[in-house]
């Protein structure tokens, strides 16, 4: 037979549709927060992938050409490679503290119109310097498992 009133089926197939919208909020809520998707627009990054800060921590910025000044005849070029890439994150001064660049220690790090002189940086936990001679460019090398200070790797006149 029957059953009598006929509503019961109405009103199973919608606790059925609200019981569904709750578990897809709540799924939703859990992606937001473990990160998979994003707020506001931003990429997520994928554990274990090439952005972020390295495994030496601290952050900075990324490897690139990065622009300090207009290149005249009493400035130079670097660019700065740590080995192995992403080490240790790295921290650069000029001795004049006018200068200050933090970077990740992936990808080289070219800095173009730096003022002649020399610079100080802190490679993870080790510091070093290296000097940033007038019209050059200048290649650079720190072995960071070795603890080494920045080896100079070539160097050429700007044109």
């Amino acid at each position: 037979p029957a059953p009598a009133g006929g509503g019961g089926g109405a009103l199973r197939l919608a606790l059925v549709a609200v019981g569904a919208l709750l578990v897809v909020a709540v799924a939703g809520v859990g992606l937001v927060v473990s990160g998979v998707v994003p707020l506001g627009g931003e990429a997520a990054v994928a554990s274990g992938g090439g952005a972020g800060p390295a495994a030496g921590g601290g952050g900075g910025r990324a490897g690139g050409t990065v622009e300090v000044a207009e290149l005249t005849p009493q400035r130079g070029v670097v660019k700065l490679t740590v080995r192995p890439p992403g080490h240790a994150s790295v921290k650069i001064k000029a001795s004049t503290g006018d200068f200050k660049e933090d970077w990740d220690g992936t990808g080289a790090l070219e800095l173009v119109g730096l003022d002649a002189g020399t610079y100080r940086t802190t490679v993870g936990g080790t510091r070093g310097t290296f000097d940033v001679k007038a019209g050059q460019r200048c290649e650079l090398t720190f072995e960071a498992a070795k603890s080494s200070d920045w080896v100079q790797t070539r160097c050429e006149a700007l044109p």
